[in-house]
Formats: structure tokens, C-alpha cells, sequence
């Protein structure tokens, strides 16, 4: 089911297609849930006796965790951490640096998920999409701090000691990265510094084998001279 109808025909003797039928396995399209609906229908082809049947699969939702690039880079999850572009800024001492520019992406964004059998999400349904509909971006430098412009958008930004924390729709918080990111180092500070740039959603535990947050991490290097 992907908006359009998908079918399987079997045919052959009884017992045969008993066996088959004992080995049927649903898979869902990527990146969809909700209810999705099946209908089968089974005729003799000696005379014109049918039977038809129909019911629900419910697919839980699975939560994808935000992804974090760096100047147009296609990280994923289907990449190792050790095969992700490393992203090295000079900076000077006792100046603002503009770093390169960050944006997110989340598959969890697209308005792709089924739709129950009354036609609309139920409220659990919308509960758990508005909720993955709300994400978090931290910035963590170890001897500086990071600075966004957060005017006239709906972003919560908080400053705290070395992290400079993002909260809100993933349309906001590229709206503020796309306005530019700039690094401060501390007073006086030369040297090595390191950026943790992490990612995750802000919801409940929507898979209960995963933990309540999923979280993608990011590191940029800083040369402070």
C-alpha cells in the first residue's frame, strides 16, 4: 500500500496453497504507518463459487532519528560514523567565526504515514506525529560557545555555560541555522577546540526497543590561532 493497490495471486492445489499461505509475511512501505488494509478473495475455478475477506494491519510507528549535515554532506544512518566527512574551521583569538552552514533532515517529516480506517488520525495517532514533529539541536564547545540569531521565530534558544541548545520545528531551526552560526571562543583561548553537535526528537518512547531519544551526533574541529 503506497497509495496505489498492490496484489499477489496464487494458484495450484489445496494442500499447496495452504503451505504458501502458512508462509505470508506483511511488509509495510519505508517510512509508513498507521492501518493499512487487506482484502483477498478465493475461487474455485471449476464453477463460480467465491469468498471474499478483508481486515487491518496495524503498523507501529518507528521514530528516525534527525540528521545533521554539514555543508550539503548526505550523511546517514545507512553510513558508518567513521566514513562522515570531517569538518575542520580556523578561527582567530578573541573573535567571532562563522562555521560552515548546518542544516537538518528528518524522514519522520514527510506527510507519508497511513491514514486509519476512518479516513483521519486518531488522537493517539496525531500525539505521537506532532511529537516527532518537534526536534532538539545542542552545540556543545568545549572552551567557546555558539551563537545563532533566533529573531521572530518560533525556536526556543537557551544558553547555558558552553551549550547553546535549539528546540522546535525542524522548518524553524533551519530557518535559524540557514541566518548563520558563529563560534566564540573563550577570553584568551588558543589552541584545539572541538564541537559536539548533536540531534534528536523531542517525543515519547515510540518504539519500545529503542530508547525514549534517538540521537545522531556530529563533531567539528576548531583551530583557534
Amino acid at each position: 500500500h503506497n497509495g496505489k493497490n498492490s496484489g499477489l495471486l496464487l494458484q495450484g492445489k489445496l494442500t499447496e496453497m495452504n503451505s504458501m499461505l502458512s508462509r505470508l509475511m506483511y511488509a509495510p512501505p519505508i517510512d509508513k504507518w498507521g492501518v493499512d488494509k487487506v482484502k483477498f478473495s478465493s475461487n474455485n475455478n471449476t464453477d463460480n463459487f467465491s469468498d471474499l475477506g478483508l481486515f487491518d494491519v496495524v503498523i507501529k510507528p518507528q521514530n528516525d532519528v534527525p540528521i545533521i549535515h554539514i555543508n550539503g554532506t548526505k550523511e546517514g544512518l545507512d553510513r558508518l560514523p567513521s566514513t562522515w566527512e570531517t569538518v575542520t574551521v580556523s578561527a582567530q583569538e578573541d573573535t567571532s567565526t562563522p562555521l560552515p552552514l548546518i542544516t537538518l533532515s528528518d524522514r519522520d517529516m514527510k506527510p507519508n504515514q497511513f491514514l486509519n480506517s476512518e479516513g483521519r488520525l486518531n488522537d493517539a495517532e496525531k500525539m505521537l506525529t506532532e511529537s516527532m514533529l518537534r526536534l532538539e539541536l545542542t552545540f556543545i564547545a568545549r572552551h567557546g560557545q555558539i551563537r545563532v540569531d533566533s529573531r521572530n521565530d518560533d525556536i526556543v534558544v537557551e544558553f547555558k555555560d558552553s551549550e547553546t541548545h535549539l528546540s522546535g520545528s525542524i522548518e524553524g531551526i533551519n530557518r535559524v541555522l540557514s541566518r548563520g552560526i558563529s563560534y566564540h571562543g573563550d577570553l584568551n583561548f588558543h589552541g584545539a577546540d572541538t564541537i559536539d553537535i548533536q540531534s534528536k526528537n523531542q517525543n515519547a518512547a515510540i518504539d519500545e526497543r529503542k530508547s525514549a531519544y534517538n540521537t545522531f551526533s556530529r563533531k567539528m574541529a576548531v583551530n583557534v590561532a
